[in-house]
C-alpha cells in the first residue's frame, strides 16, 4: 500500500499538497484539497450538511484519521479534469448561533450605614449595597467559571446539532476545570456571535485554551499544564530539515529576586493650638494654621508684604494686617481680635453689629467682607504646614481602612477638637429636673487630655473635606445629631454657659446678657484640634525609593503557587534583581497612625532623609488581607510567580517526524500540521512557542485576597447587607 490521502474514501489528487492543522483557538481551520470532479460532486451532492474524515497513511503504517470535518464548498481547479472543495472543521458552525447572556451582574439593591466604633454615629458613611442580580444568577448562586464555560460551549454546539443532526462532544480538562472552580466571575455580559463568545468567556479564564481534536471532541485545556512536553518528545526522530527541539536554561535571564513595589499610603496625624503669635517650637512639626480667605482686593501685611485676594492666610496675620476698625481702638493686635472674636461668636449676641457700622466709615477697606471670612473659617478652615505638604503627593480626607470592598468606600478622616452642643427644645423637653439645671450648652471632650489619641479618644462629629490638595488647605463641618436633641454645634468649648434657672445667679440667663458677677459668655480659649488624614508621600528623585513600600519575593517563596511544570530550574536565577510596581489602583500599603510611633512614621513621610523608614510593623495589609485590604505578601508572591512562570527552563523550538497520529494541541503545544506533499512525503510538524505568555496573576491569588483585589460582590451565601 503507498501513501494515501481520502476523503470519505474518496482519493485526494497530487498536483497539490494536503495538509491538515490541528490548531487552538476559536476560529475553524480551513483548507482546499484537490480532487476528481465527480468525487467534489458526490461530496456536495447531498441537500444536508455532514460530518466527513479525512484519512492519511504513509505507506509504512502510519496513519492519520481527522473526524469532525465538513465539505462546504466547490472551489476552482487549475484545469476541468481537477476539482478543489473546502473543508473546514467544526469550529465553522459557531459564528452561526448569536449568544446573549447575563452572568453575575451587579446591581444596587439599596443603600446601607456602614458603623464602626471609632467613628462618630453622624459620621457613619452611606455606601450603595451591591448584590447580584437574581437574574444574573444560577438557581441563586453564582456562576463558576466552568459552570459559565459549560453554558456557552453548550450554547453554541446547537448550531452543528440543528443543522446536521449531529454533534461531537465537549470536554475540559479535569486539572483546568478544579482550577476554574474557584475563580470569580462578575458582571460577564455576553452578546456575540458565538465564536466571540466562547473567546470573551476564555478571557476570563487564566490559562485556558479551546482546541479541535482529530476526533472532532472540542476540548478546553490548560496551558500551563506541561503536557506538551512529553508529547513532543514522544513523537519520534526528527527530520534532518525540519527544525529541532532543545531544552534551554533561562538561570541567566530569571531574577534572583523581585522587588514589588507598592505605594504606601499613610495615616498621619496634624495639630493645631490657637495662639496669637501662631505656631510655635519646630517649624517642621506636624501643624496646621487656622486660616482665611483673604477678602480683600490687595492687602498689605505688617512686613510690607502684599498679599492679593483669594490668599489663604494665618488667622493672627490676616488680623494684625487689618487693624482695628474704625471707632474700635480696642481691637489693634492679634490678640485682641481672638479674644473679642471668642465673644462675638456665641450665637444670639449679634455683637458683629458694631463693626459692621463702624465699617462704613473706612472707605478703603470692606469690613462685611472682612466678618464674613472671620464667620466663615475661625476654628473650622486649616492649613497644614507648607513644610509638610512638600512631603505629600495626595492628600486625602480618609483613613486608610475601607468600609465595603465591593465599593472601596473608606473610613472618614478623623477630627478630635473640643465642642458644645446647644440645647434644642427638644433636649430641654427631655431634661428631668432631679437632674439638675437645665443644661443650655453642653462641652464635650474630644482633644485628648494627655495629647496622644489612644483608645479612650473619641472623635467629634466633623467632617473633613479638603479645598486645596496642592496647599492642604481642609474644613471643618461639625454635624448635628440625627435625633435633633442639640440645636446647633460651636466648633470648641463655651466658657461662662448661661442658665434658664432665673434663681440661679452665678450665671446668665441669656448670652447676650453681662454682668459683674460674672464673666461674659464666650468660646473657650487655647482651643487644640487633631485630624488624622491619608497621606500619600511624594518621595524623591534619589534611587532609595524609601517612600515605596518593598516585599521581596524569591524562588524559594514560591513552592506552591507557581505551576509544579513552570517550577523546573527556577532556583537557578542569577539574573539582575528586578523591581515590579503595582498600580495603586489595585491595592496599596496602609499604614496606620500611633502617637508612640510618630518618629518613624515621620522619617518615613522623609522628615529625616537619611533615616530608612521602620514602620512595617503598622502596614496592616503587609502579610494578610486586614481592614478589608488585600494582602501586600499575597500579590507580591502571584506577580512574582507569573514573572518566574514565564522564564521557566523548557524545552523550546519546533521539529517535524515521521506521520505520527497521536500529537494534539495541548500545554502550550498550539499547533499540529499533517502534511502529505505532492511528491509523496508525509509528514507532521510540531512548534512551541519561543516565549511563555504571562499567567494571569488573579489565578494565583488567594480567594480571599482576590475578592478585595477585584471588589467582588458579596454572594447570597455571603449576604448582600
Amino acid at each position: 500500500m503507498g501513501v494515501q490521502a481520502l476523503i470519505n474514501n474518496f482519493p485526494l489528487l497530487a498536483s497539490s499538497e494536503v495538509r491538515w492543522t490541528l490548531k487552538d483557538g476559536v476560529k475553524p481551520f480551513e483548507a482546499e484539497f484537490d480532487i476528481q470532479p465527480h468525487f467534489a460532486d458526490q461530496l456536495l451532492s447531498g441537500k444536508t450538511l455532514a460530518p466527513v474524515e479525512l484519512y492519511l497513511n504513509d505507506g509504512s503504517g502510519n496513519d492519520v484519521t481527522i473526524s469532525g470535518l465538513y465539505v462546504i464548498a466547490r472551489g476552482v481547479g487549475p484545469n476541468p479534469h481537477i476539482a478543489r472543495i473546502l473543508v473546514v472543521d467544526r469550529r465553522w458552525f459557531w459564528p452561526n448561533i448569536h449568544v446573549i447572556k447575563h452572568f453575575n451582574v451587579r446591581r444596587n439593591i439599596g443603600v446601607k450605614r456602614q458603623r464602626r466604633l471609632d467613628t462618630p454615629p453622624e459620621l457613619q458613611v452611606v455606601t450603595p449595597d451591591i448584590a447580584y442580580a437574581p437574574f444574573s444568577l444560577n438557581e441563586g448562586q453564582p456562576w463558576k467559571a466552568r459552570e459559565v464555560l459549560q453554558n456557552i460551549l453548550q450554547n453554541i454546539l446547537t448550531s452543528e446539532t440543528q443543522t446536521t443532526g449531529t454533534g461531537g462532544p465537549f470536554v475540559i480538562d479535569p486539572t483546568l476545570g478544579n482550577r476554574l472552580d474557584n475563580l470569580p466571575i462578575e458582571n460577564l455580559e455576553i452578546d456575540h456571535p458565538g465564536d466571540e463568545a466562547l473567546q470573551r468567556v476564555l478571557s476570563y479564564l487564566p490559562e485556558a485554551a479551546v482546541a479541535v481534536g482529530k476526533d472532532g471532541t472540542v476540548r478546553v485545556y490548560a496551558k500551563a499544564s506541561g503536557a506538551e512536553e512529553d508529547i513532543v518528545l514522544s513523537a519520534g526522530a526528527e527530520s534532518v530539515t525540519g527544525g529541532h527541539v532543545e531544552w534551554i536554561s533561562n538561570a541567566r535571564i530569571r531574577p534572583r529576586k523581585i522587588h514589588v513595589l507598592f505605594t504606601r499610603e499613610h495615616e498621619i496625624r496634624f495639630d493645631f493650638t490657637e495662639d496669637p503669635q501662631g505656631p510655635t517650637g519646630d517649624l517642621d512639626d506636624r501643624f496646621m494654621d487656622n486660616v482665611l480667605s483673604v477678602p480683600d482686593w490687595d492687602l498689605k501685611l505688617k512686613d510690607n508684604e502684599s498679599v492679593v485676594q483669594g490668599t489663604w492666610l494665618p488667622f493672627p496675620k490676616a488680623l494684625d494686617a487689618w487693624g482695628s476698625p474704625p471707632n474700635q481702638s480696642n481691637l489693634t493686635t492679634a490678640a485682641a481680635w481672638l479674644a473679642a472674636i471668642r465673644r462675638n461668636m456665641i450665637p444670639f449676641v449679634d455683637l458683629w453689629t458694631g463693626i459692621k457700622l463702624n465699617g462704613n466709615f473706612a472707605p478703603d477697606a470692606d469690613w462685611m467682607a472682612r466678618l464674613g471670612a472671620i464667620q466663615q473659617h475661625w476654628r473650622l478652615t486649616y492649613r497644614i504646614n507648607p513644610r509638610w505638604m512638600a512631603r505629600i503627593l495626595q492628600l486625602k480626607a480618609s483613613k486608610v481602612s475601607t468600609l465595603n470592598p465591593a465599593t472601596g468606600d473608606r473610613a472618614p478622616a478623623l477630627v478630635y477638637a473640643d465642642y458644645c452642643r446647644l440645647a434644642s427644645r427638644k433636649s430641654i423637653t427631655q431634661h428631668d429636673s432631679a437632674d439638675g439645671p437645665v443644661p443650655v450648652a453642653m462641652n464635650v471632650d474630644s482633644y485628648p487630655v494627655g495629647n496622644d489619641l489612644d483608645d479612650t479618644a473619641i472623635a467629634a462629629p466633623a467632617r473633613v473635606s479638603i479645598m486645596d490638595h496642592d496647599q492642604g488647605i481642609l474644613h471643618l463641618d461639625f454635624v448635628g445629631d440625627p435625633y435633633r436633641m442639640s440645636e446647633m454645634i460651636l466648633p470648641s468649648k463655651m466658657e461662662n454657659v448661661p442658665t434658664i434657672d432665673i434663681n440661679d445667679t452665678s450665671a446668665a440667663v441669656a448670652f447676650n446678657v453681662q454682668s459683674s458677677r460674672y464673666d461674659a459668655t464666650a468660646m473657650s480659649a487655647g482651643h487644640k484640634v487633631a485630624v488624622v488624614l491619608t497621606a500619600i508621600p511624594a518621595g524623591t528623585n534619589d534611587a532609595r525609593k524609601s517612600h515605596l513600600q518593598r516585599v521581596t519575593k524569591s524562588p524559594a517563596d514560591l513552592t506552591g503557587i507557581v505551576p509544579a511544570n513552570l517550577m523546573r530550574g527556577i532556583e537557578q536565577s542569577v539574573g539582575p534583581e528586578m523591581e515590579i510596581r503595582i498600580n495603586p489602583t489595585m491595592e496599596t500599603a496602609r499604614v496606620v497612625w500611633l502617637d508612640s510611633r510618630r518618629e518613624d512614621i515621620e522619617a518615613a513621610m522623609g522628615k529625616v532623609a537619611w533615616k530608612a523608614p521602620e514602620i512595617d510593623d503598622l502596614v496592616v495589609n503587609l502579610t494578610g488581607n486586614s481592614d478589608n485590604a488585600a494582602s501586600l505578601d499575597a500579590i507580591a508572591a502571584s506577580v512574582a510567580a507569573r514573572t518566574y512562570a514565564m522564564l521557566s527552563d523548557r524545552y523550546k523550538g519546533g521539529k517535524t517526524v515521521r506521520l505520527k497520529a497521536g500529537p494534539e494541541p495541548i500545554g502550550y503545544l498550539q499547533e499540529v500540521t499533517h502534511t502529505v506533499a505532492s511528491t509523496g512525503a508525509t509528514e507532521t510538524t510540531l512548534n512551541l512557542p519561543d516565549k511563555l505568555p504571562q499567567i494571569d496573576m488573579f489565578s494565583l491569588l488567594p480567594d480571599s485576597t482576590r475578592r478585595l483585589v477585584l471588589r467582588l460582590a458579596p454572594s447570597p451565601s455571603q449576604g448582600a447587607g
